[in-house]
């Protein structure tokens, strides 16, 4: 079996993004899939920030 040889691409958010799309999703009116599809991210992400 091939080993894989390449590392694996790891991504990192800043804080200022993180907070951003934490607080609209808390808005009025504004659902996690919402805010997540904006920033082009898995709402589970916004879950784990």
């Amino acid at each position: 079996m091939p080993r894989c040889t390449q590392l694996r691409k790891t991504w990192q958010y800043t804080n200022d993004l993180k907070i951003k799309a934490v607080k609209l999703s808390y808005q009025s009116g504004m659902q996690a899939w919402q805010v997540a599809e904006d920033f082009d991210r898995h709402p589970f992400m916004l879950a784990r920030w």
